[in-house]
């Protein structure tokens, strides 16, 4: 069976949330750093519980970048998070040039991006979401931790 990368930037940077997700020991994913160049994150795909929620994204925007976290997984695996990202109706699954920060290396990775029906501009995620981003702090840099501490949520009152 093939071994994969998969790149999460999302709800399954969590080691906990991944490790439930496949119903796994999260250890056997060789979780680790990883970046993706020209793009950036943002809160655009449609919650499908909450019109108005959003969920992670990526899009292209040269010069800047989005970290996560660089998943080892086999086909089994993999298209078992094919069914739980809802591939092909809300996300496609494509893959993208990562940089392993364990050793600099560019590698093709596995990642999920939001299809445009279900994306929409001016959303923003529930709290609780983004901490499930943030508990990917272990491996993210302190900068990309704070400016995602820095995300307006949708359940907080306004600054």
């Amino acid at each position: 069976m093939a071994t994969h990368f998969y790149f999460a930037y999302g709800a399954n940077m969590s080691a906990e949330v991944l490790s439930r997700r496949m119903q796994r020991d999260i250890a056997t994913f060789h979780r680790r750093h990883a970046v993706l160049a020209n793009y950036r994150l943002v809160f655009d795909k449609v919650s499908s519980t909450d019109p108005a929620v959003g969920y992670a994204n990526v899009e292209p925007a040269p010069g800047q970048f989005v970290e996560g976290t660089l998943n080892e997984f086999d086909d089994r695996l993999l298209a078992k998070l094919d069914a739980i990202e809802l591939v092909p109706n809300h996300y496609r699954r494509l893959q993208m040039m990562v940089k392993d920060s364990s050793d600099g290396l560019t590698v093709p990775a596995h990642i999920y991006v939001a299809n445009a029906r279900w994306m929409k501009p001016g959303l923003r995620p529930l709290r609780s979401y983004l901490e499930t981003l943030l508990a990917g702090d272990d491996l993210l840099s302190p900068a990309y931790v704070s400016a995602l501490r820095s995300v307006r949520c949708r359940d907080e009152a306004p600054a």
